[in-house]
């Protein structure tokens, strides 16, 4: 979906900039949950974090394990180490 860039940087409120940093955040969620199905999926499991990281717009690795551990409460190891080896799942091996 394309705005008008007086749209977004007025957020159609008529003050500069206000909802610029509400449209950041959700294209950072969005980001964030993709990674989070990504490090979740089995097939993936051989898939550094890292590189998981990378492909969803966090190029440090370190950046995206504290936003991680902001956003779900846990670390994105933590996380990967849960989803896989759920004991209520099918796949419980990586």
């Amino acid at each position: 979906m394309w705005l008008p860039i007086r749209v977004v940087a007025h957020g159609g409120h008529g003050g500069p900039w206000p909802c610029v940093a509400t449209v950041a955040a959700r294209l950072r969620r969005q980001r964030m949950e993709a990674a989070r199905r990504d490090l979740a999926d089995p097939a993936l499991c051989g898939t550094p974090i890292h590189a998981i990281a990378a492909r969803w717009g966090f190029p440090r690795a370190a950046d995206f394990s504290r936003a991680h551990r902001t956003a779900y409460g846990t670390t994105p190891k933590g996380y990967r180490h849960l989803a896989l080896h759920n004991p209520e799942e099918e796949w419980t091996h990586c």
